[in-house]
């Protein structure tokens, strides 16, 4: 669980090291208060993880670690003082996948919601005082220590990117573009698996 606390409109993550075979997706849900509850729903009882899935935003996905070589995505949440953040971790599979009853397990970060009663998330501060997310994952081909899966992470008054303001509340991948005035120029890079 983090809390937002001080000054910052968002929160920019990048990943710094995969050791999965899977792919994995992190995803990301704004709590009721620090015990992680989501609409009154405290992690381990039930339908508390119905409740996640549905409130849950697709923050970024992993490819297995030795596809796409160069391949480093970011991503920027918008968060606000007071607000807690818990994420979670699809093990080989996505927020989309386990909406619709598909493969994927989630672990998250608080350990009540978890079979095993084990927290999926270390966050530790590195000397320059930034946060790393170390994720362990167990059953995604990792070897379930907190290097499977790392993220870099700071916080910033950056706006979101130009056309990103539907794809946290939608769960699509979409560009908006209805803020922009005049021409806009775009230069994508596909790639996949």
């Amino acid at each position: 669980m983090l809390a937002v606390q001080g000054p910052g409109s968002s929160l920019q993550l990048s990943i710094a090291d995969s050791n999965t075979d899977e792919a994995n997706e992190i995803i990301a849900v704004f709590t009721d208060d620090e015990s992680g509850r989501i609409n009154g729903i405290a992690p381990g009882e039930a339908g508390y993880e119905d409740a996640f899935l549905e409130s849950a935003k697709t923050v970024l996905t992993t490819l297995q670690s030795d596809e796409l070589a160069g391949f480093n995505p970011t991503s920027t949440l918008g968060v606000n003082n007071g607000q807690f953040l818990q994420l979670g971790l699809v093990q080989a599979g996505s927020l989309s996948s386990l909406q619709n009853g598909g493969p994927g397990e989630l672990l998250l970060a608080i350990p009540a919601g978890n079979a095993d009663g084990r927290s999926a998330l270390n966050i530790e501060e590195t000397e320059d005082g930034q946060l790393q997310f170390n994720f362990r994952a167990p059953d995604g081909g990792g070897e379930g220590n907190f290097d499977d899966l790392v993220l870099n992470a700071q916080f910033s008054f950056a706006e979101q990117p130009l056309g990103t303001a539907l794809q946290s509340s939608s769960g699509l991948e979409v560009l908006d573009l209805r803020t922009a005035t005049g021409a806009v120029s775009a230069e994508f890079s596909v790639f996949r698996e």
